[in-house]
C-alpha cells in the first residue's frame, strides 16, 4: 500500500513538472522590452539680428571770448582840421584822429581847451552830445564836428585859436595844431557833435 501511494505521488509531481514545462516554453521568461519610435521634434528658431547704426551728433558750447579792446594812447591819435562852411555868423569844421597803431578804443567824458599861436591857454566853453563810446580800428580814424560863431558880442573880443586840446576818458590829450586859427566868439563857445 505503501509503495503504491509513493509510486501515484511520484506520477503527480511528474505530471506537474511537464504542465510547467510547457507553460514556460508558450510564455517566455524575462522581462518584456517595448521599443515605440522615437518621436524627435526639432523647432529651428529664426533669429533675426537687426543692427541700428545711431549717428549722434554732439554740439560743442560756443565760446565767446571777449578781449577788451585798450584806450587809445595820445601818440597812436594824429589829428588834422579840415574847416567847413559858414552861414551868417555860423562856422563848422571837422577834427579827426587816424590811428596810426593798434585798434583801441575812446570812451568816456571829453575836456577840451585852447592854446594860441603863442601857446596862451585858451579857455574853452563846450557843448557835447554826450559820452564818447568809440572803438578805432588800426588804420581808421574817429573824427567830431565842431561849430561855433565868429561874431562878436558888442565889445567882446573873440579868441584867435590855433591849437586845440581834448581828452577823451583816459586818453589824452590829444593835441591838434590847426592850419588856420579860429575864433570862437560867445565866450570862445563850441558846439561838439557825437563821434563817429
Amino acid at each position: 500500500m505503501n509503495r503504491g501511494l509513493r509510486s501515484v505521488g511520484i506520477f503527480l509531481v511528474i505530471v506537474v513538472v511537464i504542465t510547467l514545462i510547457r507553460l514556460h516554453s508558450h510564455h517566455p521568461s524575462g522581462p518584456t522590452t517595448t521599443v515605440s519610435p522615437a518621436s524627435t521634434s526639432t523647432t529651428i528658431t529664426s533669429s533675426t539680428t537687426s543692427t541700428s547704426t545711431s549717428t549722434s551728433t554732439s554740439t560743442v558750447p560756443s565760446t565767446s571770448t571777449t578781449v577788451a579792446v585798450v584806450a587809445c594812447t595820445a601818440t597812436q591819435l594824429q589829428g588834422t582840421f579840415a574847416l567847413g562852411t559858414g552861414s551868417a555868423g555860423t562856422v563848422t569844421g571837422t577834427l579827426s584822429f587816424h590811428n596810426s597803431g593798434a585798434t583801441c578804443a575812446l570812451k568816456g567824458s571829453t575836456t577840451w581847451s585852447g592854446e594860441t599861436a603863442s601857446k596862451t591857454p585858451v579857455t574853452l566853453s563846450t557843448t557835447t552830445a554826450g559820452l564818447v563810446q568809440l572803438t578805432v580800428a588800426a588804420g581808421q580814424s574817429a573824427g567830431v564836428s565842431l561849430t561855433w560863431s565868429d561874431i562878436p558880442q558888442g565889445t567882446q573880443v573873440c579868441p584867435s585859436v590855433k591849437v586845440l586840446n581834448v581828452s577823451v576818458g583816459s586818453t589824452g590829450p590829444l593835441s591838434t595844431t590847426l592850419t588856420y586859427p579860429i575864433t570862437p566868439c560867445d565866450g570862445a563857445h563850441l558846439t561838439i557833435g557825437a563821434w563817429r
